[in-house]
């Protein structure tokens, strides 16, 4: 497939568009040149693209609904755009989209606009993709070409980011499907997300903050590891991230439509109680607010589930003051850096 041009040399602007349930098919190589567009599903009205080989891109694709994979690679000088995933205030999406590949390259000009959606490549590569976000995030400016986030710039507060981590790291949180495709160790995923999401469940928890712990305690680096600004190590401005983000997503939880709230590594968090015993027997059931304070949901122990993001910060009960004090004294000293 051919649009704009033909044999290597660019034509006359040329439009291919599919909607309302159509698809565009290109069993071998497609090439949209500079003066040509492609466009996948118009509005919320969704259309198929299916790649049996690779794609090269130096004008421009719009994907807007529906769905979009090629097995090949995507070779990006242009612009890949995907449309707004329409997310209502509780953060649950109606138009959300996963862009797979097999693999994908840009150029020093290629654009991958993600918006507040996701993809998947089935390369183990993870630290080329995190590249292509680092370029394109700019410490934080989002201005700059390579995987990028329109949503992640415009967002206030700026505690959104694209989280990319390897498949294996995925399956050590749990997780064997990411947006309704089944995920391999050797897979790489990229999530628009929380700064701080380490498992991409779509919120900052308890584990998150366990992963970066051990990052920053282990000298590890990458999302999953607590590396949310891919400067190559955990340090101090990562932390500030992960903080901020957990004080202000609310209830928010960055979900595809239709998949469980829990997700890999979620936790339930109950409130503290006076009696020691049950407080170790709720497996994980503390959290560490960004100062060490202990943070628990107002519910009891003994009684029904927690209520997702109605947390607090309560004293430290006066039974903890051997075993559990020394045990967040051991915590906090953890989260101390420069």
């Amino acid at each position: 497939m051919q649009v704009g041009g033909s044999g290597g040399d660019d034509g006359s602007p040329a439009t291919v568009t599919a909607t309302n349930g159509g698809f565009v098919q290109a069993n071998q190589l497609a090439v949209i040149y500079t003066p040509g567009t492609l466009t996948i599903g118009t509005g919320t009205s969704p259309a198929r693209y299916l790649g049996g080989g690779d794609m090269a891109v130096d004008g421009n694709v719009f994907y807007n609904s529906g769905s979009f994979s090629t097995v090949g690679t995507l070779a990006v000088g242009g612009n890949v755009i995907l449309s707004s995933a329409n997310r209502n205030a509780a953060g649950t999406p109606s138009n959300k989209k996963l862009l797979e590949v097999g693999q994908a390259t840009l150029t020093s000009s290629g654009v991958i606009d993600l918006n507040d959606n996701d993809m998947l490549a089935h390369e183990n590569n993870r630290q080329k993709y995190e590249n292509f976000v680092k370029a394109a995030r700019n410490g934080g400016l989002w201005n700059a070409p390579g995987i990028t986030s329109t949503a992640a710039k415009n967002s206030v507060p700026k505690n959104k980011n694209l989280g990319v981590i390897s498949g294996a790291d995925y399956a050590v949180a749990g997780g064997t499907v990411f947006d309704g495709k089944t995920v391999v160790a050797t897979d790489t995923l990229i999530k628009f997300t929380f700064n701080g999401d380490t498992d991409l469940n779509g919120k900052v928890d308890f584990d998150d903050y366990s992963h970066t712990d051990n990052g920053f305690n282990n000298h590890r680096t990458g999302w999953f590891n607590g590396d949310f600004d891919y400067n190559g190590v955990v340090d101090f401005d990562d932390y500030s991230l992960i903080d901020q983000a957990f004080n202000t997503q609310g209830t928010v939880v960055l979900a595809r439509a239709g998949d469980s709230l829990a997700g890999p590594g979620a936790r339930t968090i109950v409130r503290a109680n006076t009696d020691l015993s049950k407080m170790i027997a709720t497996d994980n059931s503390m959290m560490l607010a960004p100062d060490g304070a202990m943070m628990f949901a107002q519910t009891p122990v003994d009684g029904a589930a927690a209520t997702a993001g109605n947390l607090q910060a309560v004293p430290e009960p006066a039974t903890l003051s051997v075993i559990g004090i020394g045990m967040l004294g051991a915590l906090r000293r953890q989260r101390r850096h420069a």
